[in-house]
């Protein structure tokens, strides 16, 4: 299964049921505005756009290896770019992936952003 972020109603949908979450709704100039806030706020997830991967996306083997791919990101609601080097924080199958184009961030208690989450899949195909 894999995760796409078409706009920011997906993501609202999503992020209903995780803890933290800063629900958003745009003003009448179709600018976000954060409202009702949820969570910690430093703790709330925000959807992010991810590009220029760099790294290995891992290996079907024999034997498998779990990619390492990071990528630049950058917030999906106010465009801020927090740089380069993020990967995602939830530990890598061993496997070959697609390189991901969307996910969910959130600064940490240091004042850091981090990539909590994002849509790379491992490549599958059939048996012949």
């Amino acid at each position: 299964m894999s995760v796409k972020f078409a706009n920011v109603d997906d993501f609202r949908r999503m992020a209903r049921a995780v803890k933290g979450f800063e629900a958003l709704q745009r003003d009448n100039a179709g600018r976000p505005n954060p409202v009702n806030s949820i969570g910690a706020g430093r703790k709330s997830f925000f959807p992010v756009t991810l590009s220029s991967p760099s790294g290995s996306a891992g290996s079907n083997g024999p034997p498998p290896t779990a990619a390492s791919l990071t990528y630049t990101m950058t917030d999906a609601i106010t465009g801020k770019n927090y740089g380069s080097g993020f990967g995602p924080l939830w530990a890598r199958q061993p496997g070959h992936v697609t390189a991901a184009s969307h996910g969910a961030a959130y600064i940490d208690s240091s004042g850091n952003p981090q990539l909590a989450f994002c849509d790379e899949v491992i490549d599958t195909s059939s048996c012949s």
